[in-house]
């Protein structure tokens, strides 16, 4: 039975030897695959740190473009209240116009507006104050050889300027007429005035 034992004991051995090399084999296969899914695990990290990284960075620059674009709006609102603030002020200055200059003025407005004769409408403390001299001197203006303009008994409510009618034409040159329809060609030389 020496035999057969020492025949079991070579088996056992072996089998013992295989199953050692078999359980490093195991081992050894283990630690290549949870290395390789670190390396997996840190190149995902690194991709997902990089892509958020990115949209970090485009979210800020869409975040500051729309802040930037704020700003700018704000600042030409801003702006915007600034020249209609002038254009207002030029209408309070003309109708604060008083005496000889009130006078000329509305004379060369009438004179200059009339092609015909008609009629001076004004508003009613400028009627009242300077119509009938500015009729006079409008007149005088124009030379006498086309028909005389007369004041008219009706008023407008206009902040100041005068109104020339002639029949079924009117030619509007109120102050804030005149002021508000050259806004348009004057904002950009009011805005180089106020902002340079």
């Amino acid at each position: 039975m020496n035999g057969i034992d020492n025949i079991l004991s070579r088996i056992s051995d072996e089998a013992r030897q295989k199953a050692e090399l078999a359980r490093r084999e195991a081992s050894e296969k283990a630690e290549q695959i949870e290395a390789e899914g670190r390396r997996a695990a840190e190149r995902e990290y690194a991709r997902l740190v990089q892509n958020g990284e990115e949209d970090a960075a485009r979210l800020e620059a869409r975040l500051r473009s729309a802040s930037d674009l704020a700003l700018r709006n704000r600042t030409l609102a801003a702006k915007q209240e600034l020249i209609d603030a002038a254009f207002s002020r030029a209408v309070e200055k003309l109708c604060a116009l008083k005496g000889a200059e009130k006078v000329s003025v509305l004379s060369r407005l009438a004179a200059n507006a009339a092609s015909g004769g008609g009629e001076l409408i004004f508003n009613e403390a400028d009627r009242t104050e300077c119509g009938a001299e500015v009729t006079a001197a409008a007149n005088k203006l124009r030379g006498g050889s086309e028909p005389p303009l007369t004041l008219s008994a009706a008023t407008r409510p206009i902040l100041g300027g005068v109104i020339v009618s002639d029949g079924r034409i009117e030619t509007n040159c109120s102050f804030e007429a005149l002021v508000y329809s050259g806004k348009n060609s004057l904002a950009g030389e009011v805005a180089k005035l106020l902002f340079e």
